[in-house]
C-alpha cells in the first residue's frame, strides 16, 4: 500500500491556515517524515515503511501489517482531538490489503492511542480515543478501497 502527498502546491491548492499536519512524502530523512504545515508535527516511519516514487513526487510503501507513520504526542498538542474540535483527514492510497494502519497519534511512544487512520474490512476507518477509552469512537467508510487503484481520495470530517 502507498500513501501519497495530502496536498501538492504544484497543483495550485492553497494550504488552509488551520492545517495541523501535512506530509508531502517528498521530505523524508532516514525514518523522519517532515511536517510541511507550520506545526512541526514530524512523524516516524515504523517497521519497514519506506519512501518510494509516487504519481506526483514521492510516496510511502507500507506492508499492510506492521508498517505505519507514527506521530507521538510530545509537543504535538495541535493533533489532539477533543469533544469540541473539528477534525478531518484526507489522503490518497493504493492498496490491495484488507487491513493495516496508515497513520496513528499516541500520547507518547508506545502509550495510549489518541487517534489512528487504518484499513478495516476493506474500507477506511478512523478511530478516535483521545486518551479516554470510554469515549472510543470508530467512523467507518463505505467505499471498498483495497482494489489496487490509486484513484481513491478519502476525506472524513468530524464536526
Amino acid at each position: 500500500m502507498e500513501i501519497h502527498a495530502l496536498i501538492d502546491p504544484r497543483l495550485g491548492f492553497a494550504l488552509d491556515a488551520g492545517l495541523a499536519l501535512w506530509y508531502r512524502m517528498d521530505d523524508i530523512s532516514g525514518s523522519t517524515v517532515s511536517d510541511n504545515s507550520a506545526n512541526s508535527n514530524d512523524g516516524t516511519l515504523q517497521a519497514t515503511a519506506a519512501q518510494t516514487t509516487g504519481i506526483i513526487g514521492k510516496g510511502v510503501v507500507l506492508d499492510g501489517d506492521s508498517d505505519y507513520i507514527d506521530v507521538d504526542d510530545g509537543a504535538h498538542a495541535s493533533l489532539d482531538v477533543g469533544a469540541s474540535t473539528d477534525w478531518s483527514v484526507s489522503m490518497r492510497i493504493k492498496t490491495s490489503a484488507a487491513t493495516g494502519v496508515l497513520i496513528s497519534h499516541y500520547k507518547a511512544a508506545g502509550a495510549t492511542m489518541r487517534w489512528r487512520v487504518f484499513i478495516f474490512a476493506n474500507s477506511l476507518r478512523v478511530n478516535l480515543n483521545d486518551d479516554n477509552p470510554d469515549t472510543n469512537l470508530n467512523v467507518d467508510g463505505t467505499t471498498v478501497i483495497n482494489d489496487g487503484k490509486l484513484d481513491f481520495s478519502g476525506c472524513l470530517s468530524l464536526p
